[in-house]
């Protein structure tokens, strides 16, 4: 992102406004500034799910919150690391489930509730969120996660 880069935010009374990233104070944000290859890496990670992070996860969808998304972390390497892994299991799964645009919507959305820890004992149980999980714990393990 551009150090003169405007982002769109909401301000007190829900109305949109545009302002300059580096005049925003916040306790959230770790880093105001990325370097190029931070950047190019986002950039990548966001041009492969954007169609499902549409769908998924509107607020992060355009790529300009989600590289504020990544000045929040201290280290955004370990952002990037953590993105390319979901990445990795993401190619795996439409490999074994399929790649149609609602499965897709499907192993991205299982993947962020298997980082988060949000599957339930009964969800476990079910052959498509086992695998999930087995993928999931096959990646991480691999790149010790």
């Amino acid at each position: 992102m551009d150090k003169n880069k405007k982002v769109k935010i909401k301000n007190e009374d829900g109305q949109v406004e545009y302002v300059n990233i580096d005049n925003i104070i916040s306790p959230y944000l770790s880093n105001t500034y990325l370097d190029d290859h931070i950047l190019e890496q986002i950039k990548t990670i966001h041009e492969q799910l954007k169609d499902v992070l549409i769908e998924e996860c509107p607020k992060i969808s355009m790529l300009e919150h989600f590289e504020i998304s990544f000045m929040r972390d201290v280290e955004p390497s370990v952002e990037i690391d953590l993105w390319s892994r979901i990445l990795q299991a993401y190619y795996e799964l439409q490999n074994y489930f399929g790649n149609e645009f609602e499965i897709r919507c499907l192993i991205f959305r299982y993947l962020i509730m298997c980082i988060a820890g949000t599957f339930t004992d009964k969800d476990k149980k079910r052959d498509d969120i086992s695998k999930v999980i087995e993928v999931w714990k096959q990646i991480a393990k691999e790149q010790e996660f």
